[in-house]
């Protein structure tokens, strides 16, 4: 197994992972058997603070037989120079800069000036 399924918290989260794991599953057979022709899915990008869970890429990645790995929120804000924040404390802000990206591409309403 991995080194980090050994690590004090593990047991507690199993249940929490495998619950986790289960609902991928489901949302991906519901993706596969309701659309017609559907892409492989390959890759999966975590958000949110329990992306941050170390490890968790590993196990999800494992289970799922679907690389998995963290997000890199700043990606599409800060090309040139990033914030001085460590990828795991930047996880949970994923969903807010998503929809900050999503708002000023395509603006709710339109100003005239």
């Amino acid at each position: 197994g991995l080194a980090i399924a050994n690590a004090p918290m593990w047991p507690v989260m199993t249940k929490i992972v495998n619950e986790l794991v289960a609902q991928i599953e489901k949302t991906l057979n519901f993706y596969y058997s309701h659309f017609p022709l559907p892409n492989k899915v390959t890759h999966m990008t975590m958000c949110g603070g329990g992306a941050a869970l170390k490890g968790l890429d590993k196990l999800l990645t494992m289970q799922l037989k679907i690389n998995s790995e963290p997000g890199h929120v700043w990606k599409n804000l800060f090309p040139k120079a990033l914030p001085k924040f460590t990828d795991q404390y930047t996880l949970g802000f994923g969903t807010a800069v998503g929809l900050a990206l999503r708002a000023v591409e395509h603006p709710l309403t339109t100003h005239h000036g």
